[in-house]
C-alpha cells in the first residue's frame, strides 16, 4: 500500500465513508483497549504476535498435509515483494519532512527565548491541561479519549459544521479576551503607579 493509499484510507475510516468499515475499526480498537487495561501493553502485543504467528503455523501445515493427501489441490506460494515503498514516492515527501523539523525546530528556540508570549502562554496552558487530564485518567485514559476523538470529532464537526463554527467563534472571541487582558498586566508598567492614578489621588 502507497503512502497516499494509506492516507486516504485513514481519512475514509474517520469519516466513515464506509460504516462498516469504520464500525470494525471501532469495534477492534475498543477491544484492544480494553484488553490494554487489564495486562501489560508489551505483554499484549507479544501474546498477540505469538497468536497469530503461531495460527499461520498451524494453517499452512495443514494445508501442506491436506496437498500431500490430495483432500485439495496445492496454490503457488505467494510473492513476498522486495520493495514496499518505492524511493520516489519517499522522495516526495522529503521536503515535508524537512520542513517539519525545522519548524518544530525554529517553535522550539522561539519559545526557549520567550520571543512571543502569546505564544509561551498558550503553550503553557496547552501542556498544563494536557498534563492534568493526564493525571486524572493516565496514559491510556487520554489516548483513549484521542481514539474517540477520531472517530467522532471530523464527522461530527462535518454534519453541524455551521454550529460547530458558530461555537467557536464564540469560544474564540472570548479567549481573545482573556488573553489581551493577562498580556496588558504583563505589559504594564513596573516600579510604582500609574501617572494618572497618582493625579486622581
Amino acid at each position: 500500500m502507497s503512502i497516499a493509499a494509506f492516507q486516504s484510507t485513514v481519512v475514509d475510516l474517520v469519516y466513515w465513508r464506509d460504516e462498516k468499515l469504520s464500525a470494525g475499526a471501532v469495534v477492534a480498537g475498543l477491544l484492544a483497549f480494553y484488553i490494554c487495561a487489564r495486562v501489560s501493553v508489551i505483554t499484549f502485543l507479544c501474546y498477540g504476535i505469538s497468536l497469530g504467528l503461531a495460527l499461520r503455523f498451524v494453517a499452512y501445515h495443514v494445508e501442506a498435509y491436506m496437498v500431500r493427501a490430495k483432500l485439495r489441490e496445492a496454490r503457488p506460494p505467494p510473492v513476498v515483494p522486495s520493495e514496499w515503498l518505492a524511493e520516489a514516492e519517499v522522495q516526495a515527501y522529503v521536503s515535508q519532512l524537512t520542513g517539519a523539523i525545522n519548524g518544530a525546530a525554529r517553535l522550539t528556540v522561539s519559545l526557549l527565548y520567550c520571543e512571543s508570549n502569546e505564544a509561551v502562554l498558550k503553550t503553557v496552558g496547552a501542556c498544563f491541561a494536557t498534563g492534568y487530564v493526564a493525571r486524572l485518567l493516565g496514559t491510556s485514559g487520554v489516548l483513549f479519549l484521542a481514539f474517540l476523538a477520531a472517530f467522532s470529532v471530523p464527522k461530527g464537526y462535518e454534519l453541524k459544521k455551521r454550529e460547530v463554527d458558530r461555537a467557536l467563534d464564540l469560544a474564540r472571541a472570548k479567549a481573545t479576551e482573556l488573553h489581551a487582558a493577562v498580556l496588558g498586566k504583563l505589559n504594564a508598567p513596573r516600579g510604582g503607579m500609574d501617572p494618572d492614578e497618582k493625579k486622581k489621588l
